[in-house]
């Protein structure tokens, strides 16, 4: 049986992997495009890092595993709180391997603190709470972890705060996700050349970053276009990932079979902003406080963040992850009177959901059980029926 080797390039493209390999930049990718199959995947509902990488190790849908976002309310609150892998109801593929006597080796997948305890290694990906970068519980076998400190420095998290930009602040973002490419590389090489293994997976989450950060730079059609000397960034680390993918080609066993995958893609942003609580608001649906209470609930967040050292903030949920959740809770769903509210938003800015606030579920419910399902259509038809100036719909399906 030929070995598997998984390369997972998180929130990467076609809409740039083809014209780039077609023009020499990502030669990896190019030779595997030619030797082997490729298109594009249908990625998961909602189209997020957790659920749709988590749905790719499992064979099911977020409905089945149980991992719909990076957060889930907490049973019986307005709050919410950040998960992991903990959350995950389905073996992964690494279990069913390692129960089968395959050994594995599974570095930085999102959503897989704390680390299984396989049949080989497992490194977690950045929901790994800061904390275990002191007693290396993020890793399987523990034991492991020194001998990782020694051969690549610090393990890569995407660990710069990405809660506040400033001057200068683009430049050591590139450089810090440059060097992450580099590090990750350095360590599933390691362990290829280290370890017995049947099937290694690795994720590169940098490709997602940069797109999140810089494509504005990159695509003169974004509406927050802005020219300047960031324009060439997602190329610069595409064209790292795919020195990283001939490494690890180079490093394998010449009879490997390789997937190179992604759990969603990249694009541009849209020249509007659509607030879902604002249009359950105007169909009757949910009631708002005075604006006063809200504002103070922006501000209470605000203060808190302010309070936290900038350098420390974009750690923040791996700090202090139920801190981080009352904070989110409070941020967004403090301005809604709970008592004349039907249904409500917590208004991801990615697939959102709408919640009905039910009599006995939520604290201050407003809906009768009985009425479930047809407020629940009710809500359906104000977003089905919900159009822009342009007479366009806002929302193209409901599920």
């Amino acid at each position: 049986m030929p070995r598997l080797l998984v390369i997972g390039l998180d929130g990467a493209t076609l809409d740039l992997v083809r014209p780039w390999a077609a023009a020499g930049r990502l030669p990896a990718l190019a030779r595997l495009m030619a030797a082997g199959a490729w298109g594009p995947l249908r990625s998961t509902v909602p189209a997020a890092t957790f659920p749709a990488w988590t749905s790719l190790v499992t064979g099911v849908n977020p409905g089945r595993h149980g991992v719909l976002d990076f957060t889930e309310r907490v049973p019986g609150t307005y709050r919410v709180r950040f998960v992991n892998g903990s959350y995950r109801r389905v073996p992964a593929l690494w279990t069913r391997l390692s129960a089968a006597g395959r050994r594995v080796a599974v570095l930085t997948v999102p959503a897989t603190y704390p680390p299984e305890p396989t049949c080989g290694v497992m490194v977690s990906g950045f929901d790994s709470p800061l904390a275990t970068a002191i007693d290396g519980s993020f890793v399987h076998p523990r034991a492991l972890y020194r001998d990782i400190q020694r051969a690549v420095g610090r393990v890569p998290f995407a660990d710069f705060q990405e809660v506040t930009t400033g001057p200068g602040w683009h430049a050591r973002a590139l450089a810090r996700l440059l060097d992450g490419v580099e590090r990750r590389t350095r360590l599933a090489t390691w362990l290829l050349a280290r370890e017995r293994w049947d099937a290694l997976m690795v994720v590169f989450g940098e490709s997602d970053t940069v797109a999140h950060h810089f494509w504005r730079f990159h695509d003169p059609r974004s509406p927050r276009h802005a020219p300047g000397p960031f324009a060439g960034a997602i190329a610069r680390v595409y064209e790292a990932l795919d020195r990283a993918v001939g490494a690890l080609l180079a490093a394998a066993p010449p009879d490997t079979a390789v997937a190179v995958v992604s759990d969603h893609g990249s694009g541009g942003a849209s020249d509007r902003v659509v607030h879902l609580n604002r249009r359950l608001a105007a169909c009757g649906l949910l009631a708002l406080r005075p604006a006063a209470r809200g504002r103070v609930a922006r501000l209470v967040r605000a203060a808190a963040l302010r309070a936290v050292p900038a350098g420390l903030q974009g750690s923040l949920v791996r700090r202090a992850p139920a801190a981080a959740g009352r904070l989110e809770g409070l941020h967004r769903l403090a301005g809604i009177d709970w008592r004349r509210t039907v249904a409500y938003s917590e208004e991801l800015d990615y697939h959102p959901s709408v919640w009905l606030n039910l009599r006995g579920r939520e604290p201050e419910g407003a809906v009768a059980p009985g009425a479930y399902a047809a407020t629940r259509e009710r809500v359906a038809a104000a977003l089905a029926t919900w159009r822009d100036e342009a007479g366009r719909p806002v929302v193209e399906r409901v599920w």
